[in-house]
């Protein structure tokens, strides 16, 4: 049975694990080193047991009057000296004190909350605008170059729309009276834009 419990309250303070050593304490249990002071320890338990119990006499308890404890014994030698007023003034004055002084530091600690709540208000508010200027900044790049892009290609279908003009004028012009060279030139002209144009 004790040894049960010994197991129990072993595992309660040591988070679950068991005692291993039990085979070992099942070898050296019965030797003789063990054996003795097992049986020293007993006796001494049992001294104190009868030690414990009063004084008999010729077949009579004699109970002896307990003496006074430290407590007591200082409450009357300061009831004999008039000090309990002193006393009991000291004792209320330094309760005030330290309710005083509870008082100072609950306030000081509720001040450094509140400043560590400031603190970290003041780092939420400044990574959010740091967050916020970030993507403003990235949507003014994408801004930026959508219109750099709106520009290229509002050059290319303006160069495109000359060239399909210029391609238009010539087609319509009279080739009839152009001398053969010029007929040539126009002709290998009109080529050129059409391969590239269509």
């Amino acid at each position: 049975m004790w040894i049960d419990k010994a197991h129990k309250f072993y595992e309660e303070e040591n988070n679950g694990s068991h005692f291993v050593f039990m085979d070992v304490w099942n070898m050296v249990r019965k030797e003789a080193k063990w054996l003795s002071y097992n049986d020293h320890n007993n006796q001494n338990k049992r001294k104190e047991m009868d030690n414990s119990n009063p004084i008999v006499d010729e077949g009579k308890d004699i109970e002896l009057p307990r003496p006074i404890g430290q407590k007591a014994a200082k409450k009357a030698a300061f009831e004999a000296n008039g000090k309990v007023a002193r006393k009991a003034v000291f004792e209320a004055k330094g309760k005030e004190r330290r309710v005083d002084e509870l008082d100072r530091f609950e306030k000081i600690q509720n001040g450094c909350h509140a400043n560590r709540m400031k603190v970290i208000e003041m780092q939420q508010k400044i990574s959010n605008d740091k967050i916020e200027a970030s993507k403003l900044s990235l949507q003014a790049a994408k801004d930026e170059k959508e219109a750099k892009l709106l520009e290229k290609e509002s050059k290319m279908l303006e160069k495109e729309s000359k060239m399909l003009e210029t391609y238009s004028c010539l087609l319509k012009q009279d080739m009839s009276a152009m001398p053969d060279e010029i007929r040539a030139e126009h002709i290998a002209a009109l080529k050129s834009l059409r391969k590239n144009y269509f």
